[in-house]
């Protein structure tokens, strides 16, 4: 079998994202004047302005250095690893993996994305070859695999009304890092872009504790089987010819597991709940002990899925429930999903709310108390002023004490039946 050169590798990738991103995003053929892979507008860095301070990760094919440039700036660069670079076989499908990531990256622009800052300058075509291309990345604090580990020694106790206000309550993750990444990957299917490998490993932290996800070396653009469909978020339907089984297996949907290469945005979705029952129980996911192709066969054939019964909230478990569910269809969106995450981060009392079901008429009870809240006061607030101007007539004030009073009682009228509904 002939060995590809990775120069060849990376084009014929790139010119295929450029054809079907543009044929996604634009609605056009992909032609080279509407190139959105072209790595002219990144900024270019010198290998001589930089130097590499220490290593901070390392991937599958690639590690992350932490580097200085002659300015001070900092930032992490991400490079091919030296083993795979010695490798013929390897480097022609690693080159390719890091080019396609360039591209992508270069036209995402989010908050809680990894930003790309440049690339290393020189001729691309030799950089691929040698395999010494490298891209300048968001430097990150840590990982969430990480701070979930430093939660976890810490043994905080989830749904202690008492402890909300704290950095590490229940409230805090759901806001500030299940509502970051539920964003992040609304935007990412936005652009028609399936992640395929959401775990923790792949979602950091920087400076500010902004949650970003990075790695977007298995990231890919497809075809919806229907080629007459509008590509859309709230979609989601199956894309052709997608690569089986990639990805990592505990986070694996099962459709992906079981060899199904037609796929869509819900293989996110399921990798995300698996994410957020981690966020909840503050627990690790399946037994380590298990073999990989065990696990993949458990989780796909036999609805293998972590214990809901640490899970105390009932909106949270059917959140969780419905996002991997085995049947892609089930599984809401990620615009749903951010919807609800905000709904429950707004009204903290569904968060540590143990009754289970019954999602939408604790969400109706809850606006009804809170209506009736309002009305109670503005009625204290009448009567007093009532009291103060008993010789004055004040006619304004009848009236709208009326008004309020029969608003009082619709609302009462609206309670009870609010109340048989979630009792029904």
């Amino acid at each position: 079998m002939a060995l590809v050169c990775p120069a060849k590798a990376a084009s014929r990738r790139l010119k295929k994202l450029r054809t079907t991103w543009n044929h996604r995003l634009h609605n056009s053929d992909g032609d080279d004047d509407d190139d959105i892979t072209s790595f002219k507008e990144i900024e270019k860095i010198k290998e001589s302005n930089i130097s590499t301070l220490k290593l901070l990760g390392s991937g599958g094919y690639s590690n992350v250095y932490l580097a200085r440039e002659k300015s001070g700036r900092l930032f992490a660069i991400k490079l091919l690893k030296p083993s795979v670079c010695v490798n013929r076989k390897l480097l022609p499908i690693c080159t390719a993996d890091l080019a396609v990531e360039t591209a992508i990256l270069a036209n995402l622009n989010h908050k809680n994305i990894i930003a790309l800052h440049g690339i290393k300058k020189g001729n691309t075509a030799s950089m691929f070859k040698n395999g010494s291309f490298f891209i300048a990345i968001d430097l990150l604090n840590e990982t969430l695999k990480d701070r979930l580990e430093r939660w976890r020694k810490g043994r905080w106790r989830f749904g202690n009304r008492s402890n909300s206000n704290s950095t590490d309550s229940l409230r805090y993750r759901l806001e500030d890092v299940a509502l970051g990444i539920a964003k992040a990957m609304e935007y990412i299917h936005s652009k028609q872009l399936i992640y395929r490998d959401l775990k923790p490993e792949n979602i950091g932290f920087d400076a500010d504790g902004n949650v970003k996800i990075f790695d977007f070396g298995l990231a890919r653009v497809g075809f919806w089987e229907d080629d007459n469909n509008s590509a859309s978020e709230s979609r989601n339907n199956s894309w052709r010819n997608m690569t089986t089984r990639v990805g990592t297996p505990k986070y694996m949907a099962p459709e992906v597991a079981l060899g199904d290469t037609n796929y869509g945005f819900a293989v996110d979705v399921y990798s995300f709940s698996l994410i957020l029952w981690q966020l909840v129980t503050n627990r690790n996911i399946f037994n380590q002990r298990k073999s990989t192709n065990a696990l993949s066969v458990m989780i796909a054939t036999k609805q293998m899925r972590p214990s809901l019964k640490c899970v105390s909230s009932g909106i949270l478990k059917e959140l969780i429930e419905q996002s991997w569910s085995n049947n892609p269809n089930d599984r809401p969106t990620f615009s749903a999903i951010r919807e609800r995450l905000m709904y429950m981060i707004e009204n903290p009392r569904l968060i540590y709310n143990n009754s289970g079901g019954r999602s939408a008429s604790i969400m109706h009870s809850l606006q009804a108390r809170k209506q009736k809240k309002e009305v109670r006061e503005r009625l204290l607030f009448l009567r007093s002023k009532s009291n103060l101007s008993i010789t004055g007539g004040d006619e304004e004030t009848e009236n709208e004490y009326d008004c309020c009073s029969m608003l009082t009682k619709e609302m009462s009228r609206q309670s009870i039946r609010t109340y048989n509904t979630s009792i029904s």
